[in-house]
């Protein structure tokens, strides 16, 4: 007479057991592929002075997540798209940046699905002594009351409605200091016609100094002043262009293009 032996639950259930080795082993196998797409970012220089160039460097993981991935700068509470820039097969990337002006930018990096972002990384673009008067705040200047013709205002000044984009910098002095030239619409003439005035400031002293004023009177011959559409200041010169109404137009008549380069001498902006 022979004892029935009941095998081990290892044998009994074995079938269960290899079933469960495999999959453990293609979960292992598929768990890279499938892990979380991370990012790190941060700036090659913390500081820069204004008019250099950086670089945002970061990395990847995995490596084969994205192809590119796009910076963000943060702007008045929301993150906003820059610029893109392409991840190398190692997961690496350098995005060379410039900034375009002086203070602390808060920027990241996420991918072009925006399924992961990085971190945070801040960058430092500060003024140098040639730029200094790029601190002052045009938008928000005291101008004459008078500057677009008889003061309208009991006060010496007067608040315009400038935009940044009114404000170009750069050296028209020969000084190797910026100096500011900012672009005033000084109202309609009527139809389609407009016409502008630049201001010319100076940095002297720890202030920013009233140079000039000029409304374009060495334009093309014309008997209305011009509409200023931009202003660049570039090698101690001062290029605008506009629009103007033709000679022997008037008031309400339909403008032509114009453009005119200017150098300050002696005081005056002169046509070159």
């Amino acid at each position: 007479m022979h004892r029935r032996v009941t095998p081990p639950q290892v044998a009994r259930f074995g079938g269960w057991v290899v079933a469960a080795l495999l999959i453990a082993t293609i979960g292992l196998a598929a768990g890279p592929a499938g892990a979380a797409t991370t990012l790190s970012v941060r700036a090659a220089d913390p500081v820069i002075d204004l008019g250099r160039s950086t670089a945002l460097v970061g990395a990847v993981q995995p490596a084969h997540a994205t192809a590119t991935v796009v910076v963000q700068r943060r702007l008045h509470g929301q993150w906003v798209d820059r610029q893109t820039g392409a991840v190398a097969a190692d997961g690496t990337f350098r995005i060379a940046i410039r900034p375009s002006q002086a203070g602390i930018y808060a920027l990241r990096a996420r991918t072009t699905t925006g399924s992961a972002v990085s971190n945070t990384t801040y960058l430092r673009v500060r003024l140098t002594a040639a730029q200094a008067i790029r601190a002052v705040d045009f938008t928000r200047y005291h101008y004459p009351n008078d500057i677009c013709g008889p003061g309208t205002s009991p006060a010496d000044t007067v608040l315009l409605p400038i935009k940044p984009s009114d404000v170009a910098y750069g050296d028209l002095s020969g000084d190797h200091v910026e100096d500011a030239a900012i672009n005033i619409g000084c109202g309609a003439l009527g139809g389609s016609a407009s016409w502008s005035r630049l201001l010319v400031f100076e940095w002297q002293q720890g202030r920013p100094k009233f140079v000039l004023a000029w409304d374009a009177d060495t334009a093309p011959a014309s008997d209305w002043s011009p509409y200023i559409a931009t202003a660049s200041i570039s090698h101690e010169v001062l290029a605008v262009t506009g629009t103007v109404v033709p000679v022997g137009g008037c008031h309400a008549c339909s403008t032509v293009p114009w453009s005119s380069r200017l150098v300050l001498h002696n005081g005056h902006l002169q046509a070159v």
